[in-house]
């Protein structure tokens, strides 16, 4: 009898396996085929978020054996020969590791790790692991240079700030050492708004659509001391002139000056150094008329459609670029400042009291708090809930690269097909929903080119 039980067993387990990828296969297909975005059912603390935090971890170690502290590491999105980007960069510490906490895309599965140091120079794919990168770069490579040649006491460090020219990305700045880049260097995230809060809007996510860039320069210690960001406003589907803004998480004396920013319709107060007034922290509003930042305007809307770039053959206007330098006044943790975009908001139709923030990020001090919880919106501050409607929709979303966004009136769900997957299942299923042109992710009828 024992003999029968034990045969049958792997025949039981499969059937058991192909049922439940049947029924999960089931589960998919209903969650994909929702018709009404009003009908998801999202998990309360689902913040749509396209990032996922990484630890890193990245040991060298000499052919003795030997950790090898300041050897300077790169993390890079794929190898360069394939159009790999920087991601961020630094040394390795007196015991010879290299430590950041760094957002990636969720659907990213491995990253590459590089150094150019003799002897451990290379490129080397690395598995994404439980949110964490733990790697060791051992030394077996013939050398080019003897050992007293690439000594770092031999080699030039012009501006005396402890890194050596050859591996600092500012060899005449001692204040200035690394790069440190969100999404990748040289690539763009999106911010996409819905802009009738506290009232639900279409969900075409495109009344504000900008792409961003932000570069986090980093001293010798892995400090921002500054950060270089580039917004490029895409379009916008509406009739509402908005205004876009980011909150950092310090006081606003930690800020020496901000440069770049566009203010022309005269309702944003700012002090001397750039930054809005009667802020408890550091907001920098990039623009507040996003109508002013549109060049060359070519053809007529539809009826009943208003803005640039949301309709096709409808109204074009080429997009503008801004670039936005903050100086801070003394080096600040990067764990403390925070992740860009950081606290993104748009200010409806300039009025002041009205933000939209991403998902559970709170309101800034000139937000109307008494529009909190009202109409569609289900924000509650006793427990950090914000700008989440009663079934857990946002307002907004940030996505991990530059975004093609639904057309005038076209809900998200019917140009993104797998996004009602992804967001009810806590971000765990297609992380990738928007990255993907496989018809089975996406409709392009419904998506603006």
């Amino acid at each position: 009898m024992k003999k029968i039980v034990q045969k049958y067993i792997p025949l039981f387990l499969l059937i058991s396996l192909i049922g439940l990828a049947f029924c999960k296969r089931d589960i998919f297909k209903n969650l994909s085929t929702q018709t009404s975005i009003d009908n998801m059912q999202v998990d309360p603390h689902f913040k749509y978020a396209t990032f996922v935090n990484i630890d890193f971890s990245i040991n060298t170690i000499d052919k003795n054996g030997i950790n090898m502290n300041n050897i300077r590491i790169d993390i890079l999105s794929d190898y360069t020969i394939n159009g790999g980007k920087l991601i961020t960069s630094g040394t390795t510490d007196a015991n010879g590791v290299f430590k950041t906490t760094h957002p990636l895309p969720a659907f990213y599965k491995d990253i590459v790790i590089a150094t150019k140091y003799p002897g451990l120079e290379g490129e080397y794919k690395t598995q994404i692991t439980n949110g964490k990168v733990n790697a060791t770069i051992n030394q077996n490579k013939p050398l080019t240079k003897t050992p007293s040649e690439i000594s770092h006491d031999n080699l030039t460090d012009s501006d005396n700030d402890g890194i050596p020219d050859i591996y600092d990305d500012y060899p005449n700045d001692p204040n200035k050492s690394f790069n440190s880049f969100f999404p990748v260097q040289g690539k763009t995230g999106t911010l996409a708004f819905e802009d009738l809060w506290p009232a639900k809007g279409d969900y075409d996510f495109n009344d504000l659509v900008i792409d961003y860039n932000f570069n986090q320069v980093l001293n010798a210690q892995q400090n921002v001391v500054e950060i270089d960001a580039k917004f490029i406003v895409k379009a916008m589907g509406a009739s509402f002139a908005n205004g876009y803004g980011f909150q950092l998480n310090v006081d606003p004396s930690l800020v020496e000056s901000v440069s770049g920013i566009q203010l022309t319709d005269n309702y944003i107060n700012v002090s001397s150094n750039g930054l809005e007034v009667n802020q408890s922290k550091a907001v920098i509003i990039v623009f507040d008329n996003a109508y002013k930042h549109f060049k060359n305007i070519i053809g007529t809307n539809p009826i009943g459609m208003a803005g640039y770039n949301t309709s096709i053959g409808g109204m074009y206007g080429t997009p503008d670029t801004l670039n936005v330098v903050i100086k801070f006044s003394k080096a600040i943790s990067q764990s403390i400042l925070g992740n860009p975009p950081y606290n993104s908001f748009i200010i409806t139709n300039k009025r002041r009291g009205y933000e939209v923030h991403l998902p559970d990020q709170p309101p800034t001090d000139l937000a109307n708090l008494n529009l909190l919880g009202t109409s569609d919106d289900n924000s509650n501050a006793n427990i950090n809930r914000y700008y989440k409607s009663s079934n857990n929709l946002p307002w907004a979303i940030n996505l991990s690269q530059s975004f093609s966004y639904p057309i005038e009136k076209a809900s998200i769900i019917k140009a993104y097909l797998l996004f009602p997957v992804w967001a009810q299942s806590n971000g765990t299923i297609y992380p990738d929903w928007f990255s993907n042109t496989s018809s089975t992710y996406r409709d392009t009828n419904y998506i603006y080119h």
